[in-house]
């Protein structure tokens, strides 16, 4: 008798859970219970009713023309509530805003120096405390350029809450769920702010309305493949974090040799120049304007020097100076931070190579600005 009655038992608790398990969605309005819904059988009545993304008022509105009965217009509100909670706390729980993984690098050393006077600059490239390595928990750059396997964070808030962390695929798309690819490689990120934006107001009519938000940042970027050439210390291929910068690549590839220019290094991007960047620009004024972020196969090439001077005795800076045509005497001065206390200021020497011997020029104070150099 107890065998009967447990197979019975089981019996009706199969075909109850058969039911619910095949519960579908009704023709009839009036006969959805909201209470019985599952967070997925919501989601979808609110797609096939258009009421995803509005607000109260909105929503209220929409599901009277629907047929919805002002009881479960009451309780559409309260799942939609727990809905847009529960995103909200596993977005937190998925740490939408980790730190950007840094790319390590190995960087060479660099010491030189001509008949005992230093390469000006060339210190620069074996200081450990200066790697020019670039910041990577700034906010995003507009004018960043979005590539394979960069990380966006579209942070949808408002009446609608939601955060996505999408990866750019080896095609260039970002896959949004319930909205299909979108192709975003090679937009700034500013114009993949608009087109995503654009996109997302189909599945969520609230943007359009003004109650639903969208931010769209940078999450983790990718790495890319930059070629140094030319006089370089180790020319070769290296691998950068996407950030960096024409003086970050210099500084992990040791800068230029002893016969490297630092005054004519060449940003060559599909077969153009882009940039001609002059160090001394940084290392007399602080000025890194010409210093470009990088892109995926991009190519440095570190020209030979043209000319450079030595200049030594009672001055603040005793070193070798590379020099350009249309600078002089009192240019190299200024480089070299000028006269010590002790100086001779009316006259300098200088010595050079002539036609058939060495020579002596004396050089008075008023020729400075004037006199070319060799």
């Amino acid at each position: 008798m107890k065998s009967v009655v447990k197979f019975f038992f089981f019996l009706v608790l199969s075909i109850a859970v058969m039911k619910v398990s095949a519960q579908q969605i009704p023709g009839n309005v009036s006969s959805i219970n909201i209470d019985q819904l599952s967070d997925q059988q919501l989601q979808q009545y609110l797609n096939q009713f258009n009421l995803s993304g509005l607000s109260e008022a909105e929503l209220e509105s929409k599901a009277r023309e629907k047929g919805f009965s002002s009881d479960q217009i009451q309780k559409l509100k309260l799942r939609i509530q727990s809905l847009n909670a529960g995103s909200s706390n596993n977005a937190n729980k998925s740490d939408a805003y980790s730190e950007r993984n840094k790319v390590a690098v190995k960087t060479p050393a660099l010491k030189d120096s001509v008949q005992g006077l230093p390469i000006f600059g060339a210190d620069l490239f074996d200081n450990t405390n200066l790697t020019f390595e670039p910041n990577l928990n700034i906010a995003t750059p507009d004018h960043y350029v979005i590539g394979v396997n960069d990380e966006l964070i579209i942070d949808i808030y408002g009446y609608s809450e939601n955060t996505r962390k999408l990866k750019v695929t080896a095609e260039g798309f970002i896959r949004y769920p319930e909205l299909g690819p979108i192709k975003v490689n090679g937009l700034t990120i500013e114009d993949a702010r608009i087109k995503i934006k654009k996109e997302l107001t189909k599945i969520y009519p609230g943007i359009t309305a003004g109650n639903t938000s969208v931010q769209i940042s940078l999450g983790q970027i990718r790495s890319i493949r930059v070629t140094l050439l030319g006089e370089i210390q180790h020319p070769g291929t290296y691998t950068l974090s996407s950030l960096a910068t024409i003086a970050n690549a210099l500084y992990v590839s040791g800068g230029p040799n002893k016969i490297g220019s630092f005054r004519n290094i060449d940003l060559i991007r599909q077969g153009k120049n882009m940039v001609t960047f002059d160090l001394y620009d940084f290392l007399l004024k602080g000025d890194l304007t010409k210093n470009l972020a990088l892109q995926d196969d991009d190519i440095i090439k570190v020209s030979p020097y043209y000319k450079r001077v030595g200049i030594r005795g009672a001055i603040k800076k005793p070193a070798i100076f590379e020099v350009k045509d249309n600078e002089y005497l009192g240019d190299v001065l200024k480089y070299s931070g000028g006269f010590a206390d002790i100086a001779h200021k009316e006259l300098i020497r200088v010595g050079r190579f002539g036609q058939n011997s060495r020579e002596i020029i004396s050089v008075k104070e008023d020729q400075f600005k004037q006199f070319p150099l060799m």
